[in-house]
């Protein structure tokens, strides 16, 4: 997923080898030392976070095109910050009753689908568009 951003974002391949080293270094974190596999979760969701929101401001900034994944890419960043929070209360959902950890998780999975939703809607308009024009 980071690597669609970068080149989303049109940043250089070089920004590649960090994140490939990262990616290894959070993999060989999970493996061998006592590193909790939330924790390593948590981190990819932040990056990925950030870099949604990057890209998102840059659209705004330079809203120059029609950009047809606008709205996937905001489903993307409210997704991945949702599972962000999800994961520092993680901790604190055993001490939950019942109903209020299945509706943290039914809200979770409830943006799943509309990010999902709205993923198949920007292909399939982007689909209608190119076959409108052939």
């Amino acid at each position: 997923m980071t690597s669609l951003f970068i080149k989303k974002l049109k940043f250089s391949d070089y920004w590649l080898i960090p994140t490939l080293s990262l990616s290894v270094g959070l993999l060989i974190a999970n493996q061998f030392f006592e590193v909790a596999n939330d924790y390593i979760k948590a981190a990819s969701n932040i990056i990925i976070m950030c870099l949604a929101g990057y890209t998102l401001l840059q659209e705004i900034k330079y809203n120059n095109k029609v950009n047809n994944f606008i709205v996937v890419d905001a489903f993307i960043f409210m997704y991945y910050t949702v599972s962000v929070f999800i994961f520092v209360l993680q901790n604190q959902l055993t001490s939950l009753s019942e109903s209020t950890y299945f509706i943290i998780l039914s809200t979770n999975n409830m943006l799943l689908i509309v990010f999902y939703a709205s993923l198949l809607y920007t292909f399939l308009r982007l689909k209608k568009n190119i076959l409108t024009k052939t």
